[in-house]
């Protein structure tokens, strides 16, 4: 789980039924601790269920799931 800001979002020309109707954003992680809005890490994409805009502050919660 971290600290991100929306940065953008993603567009796709083709959808996973899975993700259909749900957006897609690009958050890059932040340290506020040692510097307010320093990226930490490569920017990652996540699902968004609440509805942030660009600039808005989220966090994310990250979760693996391994069906084979």
């Amino acid at each position: 789980m971290f600290l991100g800001r929306v940065v953008g979002q993603v567009w796709a020309t083709r959808e996973v039924d899975d993700l259909r109707g749900k957006r897609l954003l690009v958050i890059e992680a932040v340290d506020d601790a040692s510097e307010p809005g320093a990226p930490k890490v490569t920017p990652v994409i996540a699902v968004d269920p609440v509805g942030a805009d660009v600039g808005e502050h989220v966090m994310v919660a990250v979760t693996v799931t391994r069906e084979w």
